[in-house]
Order: C-alpha cells, then structure tokens, then sequence
C-alpha cells in the first residue's frame, strides 16, 4: 500500500522531540573504600554460614551475585538521550508509544535526585525510571499529563530507598 505525502510528513512530525535531555541510564553511586570493606565483610560472613550450616547452595549463590555485582559495578552507566515527543517516550534507540504507557509519575528524593517513572503495560520490565538530571519536572510534567495519567502523590518505593541509602 503507497503512502501519500501528507501521513509521511505526519509521521515524521510525531518523531520531533517536544522536550530532550541526555541522562546515565541510571543513577550511579559512588562507592568508596569504607563501603567496600564493610561490603566484603559482609559477603564473607554469609558465605561463612552458608559453609559452616553445609548450605553450600547458598554460599555459591553468595559468591556468584557478588561477583557479577562487582562486575556489573565497575561499569559506569551510559549517557543516553531521552526524547518526549509528541507520540511517546524514546529511551535511547527504543520507542514507547502513548498507548503503551499506562501512567506516569515524578518523585523528588531527599538527595536532589528526580526522576521520571512510567509503565509500560504488558513489557516485562513494567516501571521505567530515568534520572531528570538538567530537564525540568515541572515542564515535563505539564507535557505528559496531556498525554498518558498522572498517579498523584507517589512515593519513593521502599527498595529504591534502600538502594539509595546502601549505594547499590
């Protein structure tokens, strides 16, 4: 089926940033010596009781996380670009339709950090979180409360919290 010029143009409309930033694909947090210490203490006293209990499932399930979270660890997020436009939400090269999105919310946390939340319905990652770092939440907000609903007075979820307090 041939496209006529005018849906072509309307496509490429849909395509143009309303708002734009680039943002670490998550937020990274600086881990010095004392937090490894303390980490590494605490890695060795559960694979410790995992030995001495003969829970040895245990203990290698211990030794593997810690290695694939030191791993993963060492890698400092990737800045990507995020694009609100005017059909949907594009995070680095992949695109979330406004019909994807089931609702959006925006958390100021106590260390200054805001970021944007959505879900996407059916995706098996379900809530996408992505730093604000220089973009406006107010802005942000005014935009997309047109398009997809907005949950009021969410707040920071316990793990997040947790995350953040522990440098995870």
């Amino acid at each position: 089926m041939k496209r006529n010029k005018t849906e072509i143009v309307e496509e490429n409309q849909n395509l143009v940033p309303v708002i734009s930033w680039n943002t670490p694909q998550y937020i990274y947090f600086e881990k010095g010596p004392i937090w490894k210490v303390i980490a590494i203490i605490f890695i060795l006293m559960l694979f410790a009781y995992g030995v001495f209990s003969s829970a040895w499932t245990f203990s290698l399930v211990i030794l593997v996380a810690a290695i694939v979270y030191y791993i993963i660890s060492m890698e400092e997020p990737k800045i990507i670009t995020v694009s609100i436009l005017e059909s949907g939400i594009k995070v680095a090269s992949k695109l979330y339709s406004f019909t994807q999105i089931k609702e959006f919310w925006i958390i100021h946390s106590s260390q200054h950090i805001t970021t944007l939340h959505f879900i996407v319905k059916g995706d098996l990652i379900g809530e996408i979180k992505l730093p604000l770092t220089s973009q406006s939440a107010t802005f942000v907000k005014e935009f997309l409360i047109t398009k997809i609903p907005e949950v009021k007075n969410k707040k920071e979820s316990m793990f997040d919290i947790i995350s953040r307090l522990l440098k995870l």
